[in-house]
């Protein structure tokens, strides 16, 4: 991901100096650690612009959706807040993705706030009427050719891009229709521009246009503000563009009026799934570390659990020991002595502490029994408590995988900021769609049953509780984080193979089986199928169930399948 390009940035300016101008700044926060949102009120209405200069996300645009305020705003957060007033301006430095906004500040004074969204090397510097660094979001040492920025430098722009405007003549474009050296030219040679518009050229003379025709007039619909905000899935993946692709082949996925809402859409919902470097990513992190924790208290637990099966050994240790004191001398650290427990009776070799007496020795074993034996039954729990925590969080891993929009994304967010693991993150509200909750998907089997099946905790919660009934058929991947599924029987009670093995195979494709040949599958009636007192989103207890062994199959969404 590179973040907004230039193209996109420039027609979100435009969008922006519509309205923006002499705002009011109500509220300025940081929702995260490169990313800032400031709430302004212009023309009765309020808006929110948001800064990000974080690698692989950076951007501007309006936003409408809500994002976390921390209760203590941080350091660069803070001096906004006590310096700026209100927004009178905002320019692009041409064909860069930096952005210079201009505030009326305390007492008279103005500032700009630097916004350089230009990847790993972003950053958003405030400077004051002297052309001197406030301070940045992220203080730099001086480094490869450019000055520091540090509070009380001299501010110094990166370095403008090498290559020609767009706005004036541009050099002669290479002869010929080879795609890929068109291509590069235009990357390497023009500015503003995109990867993906300098591929939809290319193509164009790919097809025996005139180089300097096609340039010319992508020139003139960009002056004359010929939009066509759109995300489009090519090389599935999806991505945005501020204009109409004319050669291009990708498939349209949503059309905007606006380019914030665009924007929005693609870097909130469209890449939050597959993002590494956003929360998308921070999550999967978090929970593979969570895991990785939770295995290894596991492992120790389980560990804990096989001393216990000492304990009668222990014991009887204890009692061999004290009845063969004689063949104890001082100082020894073993003793061979009789087992009578065993039919013939087995010389057995007992561990001393030579430092004990042969009496103290037989104490020290009994205590060691009664010390196992108290903690069998906290043992038991902890290894309960952490084999519910371990699934749990294999299902939020799975859900990440299955994730779909923002407001899915968000609802695995909600679930480990509730449970504790989103540290100083509280959830935020999910709209509830038609189906009940974010991340229930649904399909018709072949027979004409309908079928729901959740793509992360919760929506397994509402399916399992709230939409399967008593006669309803269930199903999971056996001994696999997976979906919860239903086959709805309506006013049938006979349910034929064909469908049951319909619905399984779903089961076992939305499961961590999904890449596996042959997956076992649980199916059950509704009424074997409870959620505990106290368990974690997504878990169940199933009384009683058959198996079947099928493909795993996995929906595409618009109502076709595939195995």
């Amino acid at each position: 991901m590179a973040g907004m390009d230039s193209l996109y940035m420039e027609a979100v300016l435009a969008e922006l100096q519509e309205v923006l101008p002499g705002s009011r700044i109500s509220k300025i926060y940081q929702p995260a650690a490169a990313e800032l949102i400031f709430k302004l009120w212009n023309r009765g209405c309020t808006w929110r612009l948001l800064l990000s200069c974080e690698p692989g996300r950076s951007r501007l645009h309006l936003v409408e959706g809500d994002y976390p305020n921390p209760p203590a705003p941080p350091r660069f957060c803070q001096l906004l807040r006590a310096r700026l007033v209100a927004l009178t301006g905002l320019e692009q430095l041409p064909g860069e993705r930096i952005v210079r906004l201009s505030f009326a500040g305390v007492n008279g004074s103005n500032y700009q706030l630097q916004a350089e969204l230009t990847g790993r090397a972003g950053n958003l510097v405030l400077v004051d009427q002297q052309g001197r660094v406030v301070d940045a979001l992220k203080r730099m040492p001086a480094d490869h050719g450019r000055a520091a920025i540090l509070p009380g430098e001299k501010y110094h722009a990166p370095s403008p891009l090498a290559g020609h405007l767009l706005d004036n003549v541009i050099a002669e474009p290479p002869d010929g229709s080879d795609v890929s050296a068109f291509e590069q030219w235009l990357l390497n040679g023009v500015r503003p521009m995109s990867r993906l518009v300098a591929r939809d050229l290319a193509l164009q003379v790919g097809s025996g246009q005139n180089p300097r025709r096609v340039l010319a007039d992508f020139a003139e619909r960009r002056r004359s503000r010929d939009y066509h905000f759109a995300i489009v899935s090519l090389d599935d993946r999806p991505r945005l563009t501020p204009f109409k692709l004319q050669f291009l082949e990708g498939k349209n996925l949503a059309s905007f009026s606006s380019s914030s809402a665009g924007a929005e859409a693609y870097f909130g919902e469209f890449i939050a799934s597959t993002d590494q470097h956003g929360p998308a990513g921070e999550m999967r992190a978090l929970v593979k570390k969570t895991l990785k924790k939770l295995k290894r208290r596991q492992a120790r637990i389980l560990d804990d659990q096989r001393n216990l099966e000492q304990a009668e050994d222990l014991r009887q240790r204890g009692e061999l020991l004290l009845a063969q004191l004689h063949r104890v001398r001082s100082g020894e650290k073993s003793v061979a002595v009789e087992n009578y427990y065993l039919q013939p009776p087995q010389p057995v070799i007992i561990e001393l502490d030579p430092r004990l007496t042969p009496q103290q020795n037989a104490q020290r074993l009994f205590r060691a029994y009664k010390k196992i034996k108290r903690s069998r039954e906290h043992i038991e729990r902890r290894l309960s408590e952490t084999e519910q925590e371990v699934l749990w969080l294999e299902g939020i891993s799975l859900a990440l995988g299955e994730a779909q929009g923002g407001e899915e994304f968000l609802a695995i967010r909600n679930e480990l900021a509730e449970h504790g693991l989103l540290k100083g993150k509280k959830p935020h509200v999910v709209r509830r769609g038609g189906k009940g909750v974010a991340g229930v998907r649904e399909t018709v089997s072949p027979g004409g049953f309908r079928i729901c099946w959740g793509v992360n905790n919760r929506a397994n919660d509402y399916v399992s509780k709230n939409l399967c009934h008593a006669d309803d058929l269930w199903f999971h991947a056996h001994e696999l984080p997976g979906c919860h599924l239903v086959l709805k029987r309506g006013d049938q009670r006979e349910v034929p193979e064909e469908d049951r093995l319909f619905a399984a195979s779903l089961a076992a494709g939305y499961s961590r089986g999904k890449s596996e040949g042959i997956v076992t599958v649980m199916v059950t009636e509704g009424r074997w199928v409870v959620k505990p007192k106290g368990a974690k989103p997504g878990l169940v207890k199933v009384r009683r169930f058959q198996t079947l062994r099928v493909a795993p199959r996995r929906d595409h969404g618009d109502g076709g399948l595939m195995e």
